[in-house]
């Protein structure tokens, strides 16, 4: 989950819910950058992170009862791994250019656990993952980080967008280096529309939301409690208008 602390409660934003507004912002990137397999690339970036850890399976409650941001959520390297196989394990089931593209993100994400003694096998069977489908789609591992990019882009901006970390006053907002290994900025204006440098997207103009629910407790007794209350709560849709300068 996504936690923001308001006035009122907290503000959630589910994970599944970050990933559809990432395919959004991937949806209206210029039609040059899009791979032939569009639909599956989509996919990918919509689902890569789905099957987190459900709340039978995980606390997602800090000592005090608040309800905790994924940033803050401790995991242990079993947990991460299983959520990892889990990923990569539905990936597969729909398609292999899906599952190049969400194994890369798991590289990205635990690739420094090459040494740690649970991860390295599983890091191994990725690697060759990887050079098994890239030699299905007969494209070289330059062209595989070109498309992962986007992903990555989109991934970063929806980030950004859930978290409510826009810089008032026009200040830029440095997204990543990414697509073509160029930094991008993105930022509010005081008309309330969201610009990005470079720009990279197809229209002139687009609009993109993503669902949140508002808690009034300050804290929990349980998980369950707090699941209960996520699934009772009303759901509100945050949208934002991107303009170009142009």
């Amino acid at each position: 989950m996504i936690v923001r602390k308001i006035n009122s409660g907290w503000e959630v934003i589910y994970q599944h819910a970050h990933g559809l507004l990432a395919g959004q912002i991937a949806n209206q990137l210029k039609y040059n950058l899009r791979p032939d397999l569009w639909v599956e690339t989509l996919t990918a970036v919509i689902e890569h992170d789905d099957n987190q850890l459900n709340f039978e399976e995980k606390s997602y409650l800090n000592e005090a009862g608040m309800p905790q941001d994924f940033t803050e959520v401790e995991r242990s390297c079993e947990e991460n791994l299983e959520r990892a196989k889990r990923v990569i394990e539905i990936a597969e089931r729909k398609s292999g250019w899906i599952a190049l593209l969400i194994s890369m993100h798991i590289d990205f994400l635990y690739g420094d656990l090459e040494n740690n003694a649970l991860f390295k096998p599983f890091l191994k069977v990725q690697k060759d993952l990887r050079l098994k489908l890239r030699k299905q789609y007969k494209i070289n591992k330059a062209t595989a980080q070109a498309y992962y990019e986007l992903l990555r882009f989109c991934d970063r901006c929806s980030l950004i967008l859930c978290k409510n970390e826009l810089p008032a006053l026009n200040r830029k907002l440095e997204i990543n280096q990414s697509i073509k290994n160029k930094k991008y900025f993105i930022y509010l204006r005081d008309n309330g529309t969201v610009g990005v440098e470079p720009w990279i997207f197809e229209k002139k103009s687009f609009e993109v939301g993503v669902e949140k629910r508002n808690l009034d407790k300050a804290s929990y007794k349980s998980n369950l409690e707090l699941k209960e209350d996520l699934e009772e709560a009303e759901v509100i849709r945050i949208k934002w208008k991107f303009q170009c300068n142009d």
